[in-house]
């Protein structure tokens, strides 16, 4: 039927009333009447009541009518589902009393459409039906708001106050959509509030310093790149990148009097904070970057402010050739408190050079190049912090008798350090010994660029 609950409830507003205006579709109504004066069926107040409705469509147009219907529909009494129209005639409105023909002492099925035995002039159009939303059937005296309207006035009246009841409803649902939406918007800012301090503590407290003099050749390009690539399981040599390093600063010293385009591009692409900068070995100076590293550290101490973000910082020299695991970094280096040492594989002639520790201190050096040296350690095997370096004013020099040509032990001893200072690393007693650093060298290809086609490639 189409007063079903189901129906009603899938048709809007607007589709409900056109087929309130316009639909022809048979409607089973049952219909007990008795012979009065004026044709009320009884035992349905229903009919008397959309009588009295109904004269309020008297004289009006198709328009008024249908804003009539929405008035009654958006009316919203409670207990009502729907509303329909009854009238005789097309142009006229009037109550089922006075529609010819009414249904008289007996059981009638009353249709939108052509009433059958009757003739094709006589029609019943539209009729106001009340139907309770609970149980679906006819409104009587115990359920319907309707009965209390008497005249136009009851029922503006009943439009007006179930208008207010409206109102509060919507405002109270307002303020409650209001009141969830602040809420929300609470739990999102402290959760993001959480994630951001989350990340905050996880930021590591110490900074690294690496510091990397390079010059060109033909494996410089894929050296540098092993610095800063993304982490790969695939290759040991490609697993440990600065990329993979939280809270660090590179800087990357070229052997030459201006900056290569392709490794400032390479630094940039990196994301990693960084300054490149260019400078060509000063006459005197061995090379092998002793003089970019001092460098470095000049430029560091003056632009110290804005580099050094944190109160401790530690400084590792990386040569772009060597290979490192991203551990060396964050367990070995971040943890140095004043100057850290740890092995270094495939160094020296040796397959691994490393400090000689007992009861966790340095004592000596498992070396195969001049043994006798203070320090005899690599330059990947150490790290210092930054206010050490800045209170002796530490540098490389030009030479290092002492270290047997090496820049290592002349550059610790300007410190003034000892081995009682040396904090090892790596040496955990029933811990297994790993090396995280290995002194490789990429073997350079020798060519001639004006005989070979590079093919547009960039190769140096």
């Amino acid at each position: 039927m189409f007063f079903s609950r189901r129906i009603f409830r899938i048709m809007s507003n607007t589709e409900l009333i056109n087929r309130l205006m316009t639909t022809f579709e048979p409607v089973d109504l049952e219909v007990k009447c008795e012979s009065d004066a004026h044709n009320v069926p009884k035992g349905s107040e229903m009919h008397f009541y959309v009588g009295i409705i109904s004269k309020q469509f008297e004289g009006l147009s198709s328009l008024q009518r249908h804003r009539m219907i929405s008035k009654l529909i958006y009316a919203e009494v409670p207990g009502i589902h729907a509303l329909r129209i009854y009238a005789k005639s097309p142009n006229e409105a009037t109550s089922l009393s006075d529609a010819p023909d009414a249904p008289k002492c007996m059981e009638a099925s009353v249709a939108l459409g052509e009433r059958k035995n009757s003739s094709v002039s006589e029609r019943l159009h539209k009729v106001l039906v009340l139907i309770d939303e609970i149980n679906l059937k006819r409104v009587d005296k115990a359920t319907s708001p309707l009965l209390k309207i008497h005249n136009e006035s009851d029922f503006r009246r009943m439009i007006r106050a179930n208008y207010r009841l409206r109102t509060k409803k919507s405002l109270l649902t307002f303020i409650f959509i209001i009141f969830l939406c602040f809420f929300f918007f609470q739990y999102c800012d402290r959760r993001i509030a959480s994630i951001i301090q989350l990340h905050a503590n996880e930021e590591p407290s110490t900074q690294i310093i690496v510091i990397t003099p390079t010059y060109r050749r033909s494996t410089r390009l894929p050296d540098l790149i092993r610095l800063k690539i993304i982490f790969n399981n695939t290759h040991s040599r490609l697993r440990n990148t600065l990329m993979n390093v939280k809270n660090i600063y590179w800087i990357v010293v070229e052997d030459a009097g201006k900056p290569v385009p392709i490794i400032q591009e390479l630094l940039n692409r990196s994301r990693i904070p960084h300054s490149y900068l260019a400078i060509k070995t000063k006459p005197g100076y061995p090379r092998r970057g002793w003089y970019q590293r001092d460098m470095a550290l000049k430029y560091l101490h003056r632009n110290a402010k804005t580099i050094i973000s944190n109160n401790k910082s530690v400084l590792y020299f990386a040569d772009d050739d060597n290979s490192y695991d991203t551990r060396l970094f964050d367990e070995y280096i971040r943890n140095v408190k004043k100057i850290g040492v740890w092995a270094v594989g495939l160094v020296g002639g040796a397959p691994v050079e490393t400090p000689m520790v007992k009861d966790s201190k340095v004592v000596g050096w498992h070396v195969s190049w001049n043994p006798t040296r203070k320090f005899a350690i690599d330059m990947a095997g150490f790290a210092v912090a930054v206010n050490l370096i800045f209170e002796h004013n530490a540098k490389f020099g030009t030479e290092c008798k002492q270290g047997g040509g090496a820049p290592e032990t002349c550059f610790l001893e300007s410190m003034k350090l000892k081995l009682v200072d040396l904090e090892p690393f790596g040496f955990e007693a029933g811990k297994k010994r790993e090396l995280l650093v290995w002194h490789t060298q990429t073997a350079p290809v020798k060519y001639d660029k004006r005989k070979v086609d590079m093919y547009g490639f960039v190769i140096e």
